[in-house]
Parts: C-alpha cells; structure tokens; sequence
C-alpha cells in the first residue's frame, strides 16, 4: 500500500535541516575541512542528509509527491538527492573560490543560500497542511543566531573591506540576541524588548575587557527584536 505525503510542513522541516546543518553545526572547524577536502563537504552534506532524515521521520519512509504530483518517490530517496545536489553545490562553491579565485562575497553567499532553499521547494511535496509553530520557532532561532553571524560578517565585509569572526565575540553576540529574541515573547513585550536591549548592551563592553559593542551588534539586535515579534505572533496566532 502506498502512503503519499502531501505537507507544506516537509518543506520548512528540510529548511530547519538546512539550516542547521549549515550554520548551527558547521563550526570553524567542519568550513575549513570544507575548504581544504572533498571529504569535509561530503561529511558536511551527510550531516544535512542526516538532519533532514530526522526531522522528517517517520515521513521518510512514505511516498512523496513531487513535480506537480507527477513523480512519485519514497520520501528518504527524496532526501537524498537533496543531500547529493547540495554536495555538488557546496563542492562547486569551494573550487571556485580556491582554484578559480572566485570572491568569497556576499553575493555568492546569497546565491548559494537560494540554491539549497530553491532545491528544497523544487523537491519538497505539493504544498499542503499546516506550518507547525515549533518549526517556525527553530528557524527564527537560528536564524537570529548562526545565520545572522554570517550575514553581519560578509555585510563587515563588503562594508569596511576585512572582516573576521572571533570565536568568544560570536557567541556573545549570539547569546545576546537570542535573549532580545525570547524577551519579546514575555509579557509586557515592549517594555521587555527595551529591556533587553539596553540591559545586555552595556554587559557587551565589559566581560573580561575583550568585547566590545560594535555597530553590528546594533544591527543584529534590531533583526533579533523583529523575529521575536514574529515569534510572538506565532505563538498566539
């Protein structure tokens, strides 16, 4: 008997995926073997798969309606042409940067997002069902998190001409705007948001003399404020 999955919510499970195999689990470490080994972007692209099996499961094991409902696959064969095409992205991404001397910029870190996320939708079932609010949350989460710390480096970039990402500096930043995140979603939001923010800045300039407040985290703290609003909304929606 065959059990078709038509879910709008396989679509933002595999971006969670997505998004946590390439920002929340790819350390220093996991991007310079990336750069340096086929055998880093293919581990790399393994964890994705793995994340993916996981966050869809027990879905993996049922039919998945693609293209329209014109093709018909087992949900974990699905996955993992996703995972083989964002190893050819990540490979591709790599070569170009370090043998064809490819600028490492903003631009290409956008277009190599919208591909996985093009990918993604391309694949995904037909659209269908509900957005879970759990999920929702997640992205949110690491999206004021791993994935701003991106953003703001290549803005950094772009902006001033030499950028770097300082290991204790990055999760400082992080932990500050996840707290501006989950302060919003407390009662008395407003107030709580001014809070947050004007309570954890001062705290940036002093914590063992090393950091510093910069104008990123400014920026960073306002785009964490705007997904704990959305957040919030979520959850009383």
């Amino acid at each position: 008997m065959v059990h078709f999955v038509l879910s709008f919510t396989i679509f933002w499970r595999l971006v969670l995926a997505h998004l946590i195999a390439d920002f929340t689990l790819q350390t220093n470490r996991m991007a310079a073997w990336k750069r340096e080994s086929f055998w880093g972007t293919l581990a790399h692209s393994l964890l994705f798969g793995l994340c993916a099996a996981i966050l869809c499961w027990p879905q993996t094991i049922n039919s998945w309606q693609i293209f329209g409902a014109r093709v018909v696959l087992p949900g974990w064969v699905v996955i993992f042409i996703i995972m083989a095409l964002h190893f050819c992205e990540d490979q591709w991404r790599v070569l170009a940067i370090r043998k064809h001397e490819k600028e490492d910029s903003f631009a290409f870190f956008v277009w190599d997002q919208g591909f996985h996320i093009g990918v993604i939708a391309l694949l995904s079932p037909a659209f269908a069902g509900v957005m879970e609010k759990w999920v929702l949350l997640a992205i949110l989460a690491v999206f004021a998190t791993h994935f701003l710390t991106i953003v703001i480096y290549y803005l950094e970039k772009r902006t001033i001409g030499e950028a770097q990402i300082v290991t204790g500096e990055k999760y400082w930043f992080m932990a500050e705007r996840l707290a501006i995140m989950s302060a919003v979603m407390l009662p008395g939001w407003w107030a709580a948001s001014f809070i947050a923010v004007w309570l954890i800045r001062p705290a940036a300039s002093g914590v063992g003399g090393r950091f510093y407040f910069k104008t990123k985290s400014f920026f960073g703290n306002l785009i964490a404020l705007a997904c704990g609003i959305i957040a919030r909304c979520v959850m009383n929606a």
